[in-house]
This record gives C-alpha cells, sequence and structure tokens, in this order.
C-alpha cells in the first residue's frame, strides 16, 4: 500500500450514532439526583448525556453525528415474549422529565433523532450501521454492551466500564479479549445465558463460563444443538475433545424453545424502515446562541467553555479537510496531465510527426514582454490532447535584441541566440502554422500572430 492509500485510509469519516435510552439511563444513576437547577429541575441524566456526548465529540471528531432514542411503545420483542424487560422496575419522571430537555441538546448541536414505534434505539443503530457503506468508520456512544454483536471492522462501540469518565472502545480484537468470542457470536452468548437486565432468559442453569466454551467448540447456537446427541467434539483449533456434560446437555435440551426465542430476542434488526439521510446526519457546527440560552436555564457554565471549543475546533477541521481535498485534487491532475518539453532535435522530429497529424491544435506564445511589436519570442505551446501539451523551448534565454523580430525571417541571419527558437525547427513549423486546411485556437491570438507577423 502506498502512502497516499495510507492516508487516504486513516482520513475515513466518521459517523457517531448515539444511543440515547443507554446514555441518559446511565447517567441518571451515575450521577447524584442533587443536580438541579436553582429552581427545583432535575437536571442529572442531561448533563451527564451531554458531558459524554462533548467527551466523544472531542476525542473522534465525527464528520456526522445520529441519536436514536427508544419509544413509549410496545417493541415487537414485548408481543414475542410478554415478560420481556418485565423485571425492570419504572423508572421515576425525574428520569422520564429530562428526555425533552435530551432533544434540546440535539436541537442545539444540530444532530437528527432516529426513533420508530415497535422497534428499539438498538435496532436503528443496527440499521443505521448497515445502511452506511464501509467507507465510514461507525462508532456507536452507548451505556452498555447489548451493541457488540455490531462490531466489525468498520464498527466500534465506545462505552463507559464505570460511571461516566473511565470509557472503552470496543473493535473485534477488544471482544474477543474481553469474552474469547466474535462479536457476531454475542447473540449466541445471550441465547445460552440470557440476559437478566431484559429479563431474557435462556437455557437456565447456563452461566458465561459454559455459554462460552459451548461456543468456542461449536461457533453457533445451532452448532451447539446440533451436537448434544454426540456430547463428544474434536476443537479444530486446539484438537483437544470437548465433552458436553450430561446436566448442559439435558439443560439444553429442557430450554431448548428458551434458547431459541431468546437468540431471536436477542438480535438486534439492521433492517428497519427507516428514512436515514448520512448528509443530514453531517456535524456542520453549533449553534452557540441557543448553547447559551440552554445552557444557562441548565446552569452548565462549565459545559459552554467545552462547546466553543468543539465549535473552534469544527472549523479547524474543516479547513484542513478544505486543504487535503485541493491538496489532492493537484496530486491527481499532476497525475492526469501530461506535459512535453521540447528542446532538442530527436524530440522536435517525434513532435512534429505528431502535428502534422493533427486537424486541429491550440498553441500559444511564451514572450519575454507583453509588447507584441517587439516581443522577445522564447518559445510555442501546442496541445490538441485534453491533459497532454507540449512546449517547444528556447535555446538561450539570454538572447540579444533584433529589430527584426519575424518569426518566420529565418533568412534574414538572425542567429538562433538572437532569435530564441532554432532556425531550422521554425522552418518546419512554418507550413503546418500557415496551412489554412489545418484550424488553429488560441487565447489572445491577435497578440500571438502580431508577434509572429
Amino acid at each position: 500500500m502506498n502512502k497516499d492509500n495510507k492516508k487516504a485510509k486513516s482520513k475515513k469519516s466518521k459517523l457517531m450514532i448515539l444511543d440515547g435510552n443507554a446514555l441518559i439511563h446511565r447517567s441518571f444513576h451515575a450521577l447524584p439526583p442533587t443536580m438541579a437547577t436553582k429552581t427545583g429541575e432535575m437536571t442529572n441524566a442531561v448533563y451527564g448525556f451531554t458531558t459524554v456526548l462533548i467527551k466523544a465529540m472531542r476525542e473522534f471528531k465525527p464528520d456526522y453525528i445520529a441519536l436514536t432514542l427508544d419509544r413509549a411503545a410496545p417493541t415487537f420483542r414485548h408481543k414475542e415474549y410478554k415478560e420481556y424487560k418485565a423485571n425492570r422496575v419504572k423508572a421515576p419522571d425525574d428520569l422520564y422529565n429530562q428526555f425533552p430537555r435530551v432533544r434540546e441538546v440535539a436541537k442545539v448541536f444540530n444532530i437528527p433523532i432516529y426513533e420508530k414505534d415497535g422497534f428499539e434505539a438498538d435496532d436503528l443503530i443496527g440499521t443505521i450501521a448497515a445502511e452506511v457503506n464501509g467507507d465510514v468508520e461507525k462508532i456507536i456512544v452507548t451505556g452498555d454492551l447489548d451493541t457488540l454483536q455490531l462490531v466489525n471492522d468498520h464498527v466500534k462501540v465506545y462505552t463507559m466500564k464505570r460511571g461516566l469518565t473511565d470509557s472503552m472502545i470496543y473493535d473485534e480484537q477488544a471482544v474477543r479479549q474481553r469474552y474469547g468470542l466474535n462479536p457476531n457470536q454475542m447473540i449466541d452468548y445471550k441465547a445460552l445465558r440470557g440476559d437478566p437486565s431484559d429479563n431474557i432468559p435462556g437455557v437456565r442453569g447456563i452461566g458465561e463460563k459454559t455459554a462460552i466454551e459451548l461456543l468456542q467448540n461449536f461457533k453457533t447456537l445451532e452448532g451447539v444443538y446440533e451436537n448434544t446427541k454426540t456430547q463428544k467434539h474434536k476443537n479444530t483449533k486446539t484438537q483437544n475433545i470437548y465433552e458436553i456434560k450430561p446436566r448442559i446437555a439435558d439443560l439444553l435440551k429442557q430450554y431448548k424453545d428458551d434458547a431459541f426465542m431468546s437468540k431471536g430476542l436477542a438480535t438486534i434488526k439492521c433492517d428497519v424502515k427507516i428514512k436515514f439521510d448520512l448528509e443530514k446526519s453531517r456535524f456542520n457546527n453549533v449553534n452557540q446562541e441557543q448553547a447559551v440560552k440552554l445552557f444557562s436555564e441548565l446552569e452548565f457554565k462549565s459545559l459552554l467553555p467545552r462547546v466553543k471549543e468543539i465549535e473552534t475546533q469544527k472549523h479547524k477541521n474543516t479547513k484542513t479537510q478544505k486543504q487535503n481535498i485541493e491538496s489532492n485534487k493537484f496530486q491527481r491532475n499532476k497525475r492526469m496531465f501530461k506535459y512535453f518539453l521540447i528542446d532538442n532535435n530527436k524530440e522536435f522530429d517525434k513532435f512534429l510527426l505528431k502535428l502534422k497529424k493533427q486537424k486541429e491544435f491550440a498553441f500559444d506564445t511564451e514572450t519575454a514582454n507583453r509588447d507584441s511589436i517587439n516581443a522577445e519570442l522564447l518559445g510555442i505551446s501546442f496541445s490538441w490532447k485534453e491533459g497532454e501539451a507540449y512546449y517547444v523551448k528556447h535555446k538561450n534565454t539570454k538572447t540579444q535584441k533584433h529589430k527584426n523580430n519575424n518569426l518566420f525571417n529565418y533568412k534574414s541571419g538572425i542567429r538562433n541566440q538572437e532569435l530564441g527558437i532554432r532556425n531550422d525547427w521554425i522552418e518546419k513549423l512554418k507550413p503546418i502554422l500557415e496551412d489554412e486546411k489545418i484550424k488553429k485556437i488560441g487565447h489572445n491570438i491577435k497578440f500571438d500572430i502580431k508577434v509572429m507577423a
């Protein structure tokens, strides 16, 4: 891979997808309920959400940002399993009252919001990540690990290990290091182990260790069940024989229906019908006036300087991007265009053969000054093909001025050093330049005609 390709790869566009509900819930429980305005409005969740947003923006410098939110309506998962998330204690009004403020924060940052009845924010995240092509790096900013199954070579998960300050980025390698599984196996992992936070049952009696062992040997939930009869299996990587213990085999058989239902519940949908427009998610600027107004109301005085810093950095990045675009355009043009310098007899003869075959060509004279009567001719440029040009160069830039500077008056005894173009070359160019059947194209051609008159 050459240097240009390496640079292009390192400068992928970035789309940051915010898992709104997960971040809001995480913030609400991570920050004290005493965080409130003088009027008594609780602000811990919206403050936490905003600080995570700013931190992620400063770290990743995204080109695009989108916010996903859950709707209050039941999802398809609730219809498939009535007990889905039934174990959760209803969140207090102090949390739900902060959601409108989060929407206001999104408006300040000009971040579009995506939500749809019947689906969770995770499903919208999966759909957006799948819809946007691999040329754009996707960073999912979330407060939990539910989206690890979406991780691949162009999708990463950014989440918090503790509180809101200790963050972690999960790529494919990080998922394997933590769980010993590939990201796409996280669905099967939940199918076996279950997910208590969402009340997904899984296979009762199978914990984290056993679920990982089964998947390391049989890859998928389907693979596990295909081997419950034989129970013994040779691991192709380690060459070790893995045996499903009778107790585990019995649990798998007993709770088979729960296992496959759990896999369906744990699978994030990546084909939800939403109108996602990447360009509308482009982060252009922060509405500073609205930011000052909102953050003053919420008494987030410490956040205003950080917002201004993001705006300043954005302008710098935009300027740099424009410079890079122009630089890349210039480099491409350099590769696209071909220029030939004619400064010896061999090259001139080859050039002349090509020129004689043309039905039309553009030409331009190069002179020492703009005086068409006394201008000293230094060379002539020719072109008949886009991106390709020839320059017939003078032999000596230190030419002596001569009263008669007629391009075709080579018989007048003017020496090469005086004219600036070899006389024998002029003799060969003359019939082509004077041929009325060959069309000539030029800019300010009257000047060129006077120079050569």
